[in-house]
């Protein structure tokens, strides 16, 4: 089995890592042995350098932007509830003569 590192040509980056049954010869598809570790790594000049990648922001899927819109609608229900409770208990206690201060 032979190994290549799939780089994108014009940049060296690594895409894949490619076990195929035989030998290719492709500008894109650079021989490795089974060891290597493609990781952070970029083919320049024929030869592998070492990089530290960008790091990625990372931004919320649609269904996880939705779920935040529902939990914070959510809470502002249950606040709304909380008021709307608390008022109807002040004049429960205002009806039986009861102290608020409880």
């Amino acid at each position: 089995m032979y190994r290549y590192a799939f780089i994108d040509v014009e940049s060296g980056m690594v895409i894949g890592d490619s076990h195929l049954s035989g030998e290719v010869e492709r500008p894109d598809l650079i021989p490795v042995s089974g060891d290597f570790d493609l990781t952070d790594k970029k083919y320049v000049n024929g030869e592998w350098v070492e990089y530290t990648p960008e790091p990625v922001e990372e931004k919320p899927t649609e269904q996880e932007t939705i779920n935040a819109e529902i939990l914070l609608t959510q809470a502002e229900i249950l606040g709304s509830q909380n008021a709307v409770e608390e008022a109807l208990a002040a004049i429960l206690l205002n009806q039986t003569g009861g102290q608020a201060d409880v």
